[in-house]
């Protein structure tokens, strides 16, 4: 029987947990996320549905910690974006892409960052950090705007959290469903809708 040391078992673990909820992710491929349960991370990984529980105690946290992962992800990519060197236009519409394309892959994930289970603190301020990582990216690209003369001057926390109202909304008007456009369709929307409505 091998003997491992405290480091090598907090590893294991860590690495055992991360591959529970990268099978979260996997079949989200197949199924929606309320439909996951324990035995299918459990099938997905070969493994039996008691170890998972030795790991995770119930399913739902197991669904939080695998949001919070995917909060993360996304966070590092429109902070990484907002780094580029770029236009505060292009730099919009790059952010609003990241959105678009990860809304096209997980829909129900991404609205399910959004959530806070009451019950779980941690859960509940990864969302908060989640909501005002994007707002924090938008506004400080719409304030890049208006002191270059690009935008027009307007309260930019007000306009980034009506941009990321427009970029959620599945009816954003008469004429177009949000559900039924494809990213590059959402992305002109918001391009001829949105960011036009910024210049001067």
């Amino acid at each position: 029987m091998p003997r491992f040391t405290p480091e090598t078992k907090t590893i294991l673990e860590q690495t055992m947990r991360k591959n529970m909820r990268n099978a979260v992710f996997e079949l989200l491929a197949v199924k929606e996320l309320n439909a996951i349960s324990i035995a299918d991370v459990a099938k997905k990984l070969n493994i039996s549905s008691v170890t998972v529980y030795n790991y995770y105690p119930s399913r739902q946290m197991l669904i939080d910690e695998a949001i919070n992962d995917s909060r993360r992800e996304i966070m590092n990519k429109l902070l990484s974006a907002c780094r580029n060197h770029q236009s505060p236009e292009e730099k919009l519409m790059s952010l609003a892409g990241i959105i678009c394309q990860d809304f096209e892959e997980h829909r129900f994930l991404f609205m399910a960052r959004f959530a806070a289970a009451p019950h779980d603190e941690n859960t509940s301020r990864a969302a908060r950090e989640y909501f005002k990582t994007i707002i924090d990216c938008f506004a400080s690209t719409i304030n890049e705007g208006i002191a270059s003369g690009t935008f027009r001057r307007m309260n930019s926390e007000y306009a980034a959290m009506s941009l990321l109202g427009a970029l959620m909304s599945f009816n954003r008007h008469a004429a177009f469903n949000w559900i039924d456009l494809n990213v590059d369709e959402r992305l002109n929307e918001i391009e001829n809708i949105i960011i036009k409505g910024f210049k001067i």
